[in-house]
């Protein structure tokens, strides 16, 4: 009798969901997850930091990310003695320092 009702009841637990909830076949994941091609924070981030643009360094005209030119500004005002822009660029050393930003 026992091995009959084993037949009979499907297994259910984990890893083993009722047939009607389960995915059908050739067919996975969230259909109306994310979609594809869509970008994340982060690669969005870094495509608009890593833009080029030019600026005037020594009277010559030169191409520099966006970053870059950021970083540059950031430390002109460092050297200008502004303490606000010298602890944010502390900040970002230390919670950056083992990661690769761009």
């Amino acid at each position: 009798m026992n091995s009959s009702a084993s037949e009979v009841t499907p297994k259910l637990g984990y890893a083993q969901p009722l047939a009607a909830t389960r995915f059908r076949q050739g067919q996975s994941g969230n259909p109306r997850g994310r979609p594809e091609g869509s970008k994340n924070l982060k690669t969005l981030l870094k495509r608009a930091l890593n833009e080029k643009i030019t600026v005037n360094e020594s009277g010559r005209r030169k191409k520099i990310s966006k970053l870059q030119a950021g970083m540059k500004q950031l430390a002109n005002k460092i050297a200008a003695g502004d303490a606000k822009p010298t602890l944010k660029i502390i900040e970002m050393y230390y919670l950056f320092r083992d990661y690769s930003v761009v």
